[in-house]
C-alpha cells in the first residue's frame, strides 16, 4: 500500500466534496449575502455616526466599507451562478431520481375480467348511491351544500371500503397461487 502525501490526500478531499454535493457553493452564497448586510450596516453606522458628533478619520472607514460590500456582492452574484452550474452538472450526471428495490413482471398483476367487473359495479353502486342520499336528504329539507357533502363523504367510504376489500382478495388471491 503506497502511502500518498498530503497535496493528494487535499485533492482527494476536494474532489469528495465538490463531486457529491453543492453545499459550497451555497455556503458561498450565504457569506455573500452575510458579509453585504454587515457592510451595508457598517456604512449606515458611519453614514450616522457624524450626526451624533463622533470623530471620524476621514477616508479610511468609507474605502473599507464600500470595498466589503462590493466584496459581498461579488461573493453572493458568484455562489447564485455556482448555483446554477452545480445543478447543470448534476443533470450532466443523469443520476435516476429512485432507486428501484424489486421488480415484478407484468403479467402478476394483471386483472382478469371478474376484477375488472367488481370495479365496474362498484363505480355504478357508488354513483346510484351517492344520487340517492343526495335524492333523500334534498328532499327532507336540507341545504344542498350539506347534502352534497353528506352524499359525497358516504360515497367515498363505500368505494374506499369496497376497493380495499378487492384489493384484500387480490392479495390473498397472489399470494395462494404462489
Amino acid at each position: 500500500m503506497a502511502k500518498q502525501n498530503y497535496r493528494k490526500l487535499i485533492n482527494l478531499a476536494i474532489d469528495g466534496i465538490t463531486s457529491l454535493t453543492t453545499a459550497p457553493l451555497r455556503i458561498s452564497t450565504y457569506v455573500g449575502a452575510f458579509t453585504s448586510f454587515v457592510a451595508f450596516v457598517y456604512i449606515v453606522y458611519l453614514l450616522v455616526r457624524p450626526l451624533f458628533g463622533v470623530p471620524t478619520v476621514p477616508g479610511y472607514a468609507s474605502t473599507l466599507a464600500v470595498i466589503l460590500f462590493l466584496g459581498g456582492i461579488q461573493l453572493l452574484s458568484l455562489g447564485i451562478i455556482g448555483e446554477y452550474v452545480g445543478r447543470i452538472f448534476n443533470e450532466t450526471k443523469r443520476r435516476p431520481l429512485y432507486f428501484v428495490e424489486t421488480y415484478h413482471e407484468g403479467a402478476h398483476h394483471t386483472k382478469n375480467k371478474r376484477q375488472v367487473g367488481r370495479f365496474g359495479l362498484v363505480g355504478i353502486i357508488n354513483t346510484a348511491l351517492d344520487i340517492g342520499i343526495l335524492f333523500v336528504l334534498k328532499s327532507l329539507g336540507v341545504p344542498v351544500s350539506y347534502a352534497n357533502v353528506v352524499s359525497t363523504s358516504v360515497a367515498f367510504c363505500f368505494s374506499f371500503l369496497q376497493t380495499n376489500s378487492i384489493r384484500l382478495t387480490v392479495a390473498r388471491a397472489m399470494l395462494y397461487a404462489r
